[in-house]
């Protein structure tokens, strides 16, 4: 059924999504009337062909130039948003402006703000550059678990998908005794509804749909509601009682997001799974939000979503890499690694994301 875009131009939804898209009414209107009735919604902005929010961020948040600088004092930044320190003002802007990624970096009483675009599924597929490859050729793979670490790092601090990390040697001490059966292996696992990454697990060459954890777990954080209930719908799977079972030291709720993960895995595989009918609707929005935090974890000149599902997630990591053209991967530090301050940084990183969701953690930036 056709939308009525006469009703639609009153609402405020309308008005401010088509001044933050930066295109023409004619071009929105004609994008918006057959988008939501294909999904149900408004585009995000990064579904939009064509959009440009930069000019909207720097008239709304009042950016001043200041030499070389993008600048905007906190108080301002923090007021203006709605949100009570510089961390979550980062996040928000990466939650409003979907067609950027935005970085703030905190100063004395002011911040400096880049913005920069995210990979588009519009346009061709860039041409590598002679740069580029030279570095896919030359520069070493860097070590799984610190590319993971990062990517964990860069998620939590510009998107607010708080997903931790853990070791082998952790997972075999008293304190995981019974939850996890297999620590050697285990590649991910979801405990007390946090989701953990075995970063000595890490591999950059298996296929993404094993990283189904860190993928699903962005839904978790954009569209909760539809994350929930489609891990409530785990309990009507077939001897979903028998499935229960083996999961030990589990609430419920863990056991049927493990559940979901395993059933989305099937899917994506080609196998029978009762995720197969689901309305394609909810299919479309878990697909956007799983390539969105690919997009973000790789960043690449091209996004994944110009590669077919099929493709997507049965290429690795590394392979994802070449294809996107992102260096996320590449170890072109020419210094000494040092896996010491690489743990420390690890074991802050979850400290900090308990403290954050506790609501201990109130001001990370002064």
């Amino acid at each position: 059924m056709a939308i009525c875009l006469s009703d639609e131009r009153s609402t405020g939804e309308y008005q401010t999504k088509l001044k933050q898209s930066g295109i023409s009414q004619f071009r929105f209107d004609a994008l918006l009337s057959n988008f939501k009735e294909k999904y149900g919604r408004y585009p995000e902005l990064d579904e939009i062909p064509g959009a440009d929010s930069e000019n909207y961020i720097r008239e709304s948040l009042e950016i001043k130039k200041e030499g070389d600088f993008d600048m905007i004092t906190k108080e301002d930044l923090i007021n203006k948003l709605g949100v009570q320190n510089v961390q979550q003002a980062q996040i928000r802007l990466n939650t409003i402006y979907k067609d950027k990624e935005i970085t703030v970096i905190p100063l004395v009483d002011s911040c400096i703000i880049n913005i920069k675009n995210r990979p588009s599924k519009y346009g061709k597929p860039s041409v590598m550059s002679e740069e580029m490859l030279n570095i896919f050729n030359t520069a070493p793979d860097a070590p799984a678990g610190i590319v993971l670490s990062n990517i964990v790092d860069k998620l939590a601090d510009k998107y607010g998908i708080n997903i931790k990390t853990i070791s082998t040697s952790e997972l075999q001490t008293d304190d995981w005794k019974g939850v996890v059966q297999d620590p050697k292996n285990t590649k991910a696992f979801i405990y007390n509804g946090d989701i953990y990454l075995n970063i000595d697990n890490a591999t950059l060459d298996s296929p993404v749909h094993e990283m189904l954890h860190l993928l699903l777990g962005s839904l978790k954080y954009s569209n909760n509601d539809l994350y929930n209930s489609l891990v409530q719908s785990m309990e009507s799977i077939p001897n979903y009682n028998v499935k229960i079972k083996e999961f030990t030291n589990r609430p419920l709720s863990d056991i049927n997001e493990e559940l979901f993960v395993t059933e989305f895995s099937r899917y994506l595989t080609g196998q029978d799974t009762i995720l197969k009918n689901l309305d394609p609707k909810v299919l479309n929005d878990i697909f956007y939000n799983i390539n969105r935090v690919l997009d973000s974890a790789i960043f690449g000149k091209d996004s994944v979503s110009k590669l077919s599902p099929n493709e997507g997630f049965n290429s690795s990591l590394k392979d994802l890499c070449m294809k996107l053209q992102s260096t996320v991967i590449k170890n072109t530090y020419t210094g000494t690694f040092d896996r010491y301050s690489a743990e420390v940084k690890r074991i802050m990183s979850n400290e900090k994301a308990e403290l954050m969701k506790e609501g201990k953690l109130k001001e990370i930036c002064n």
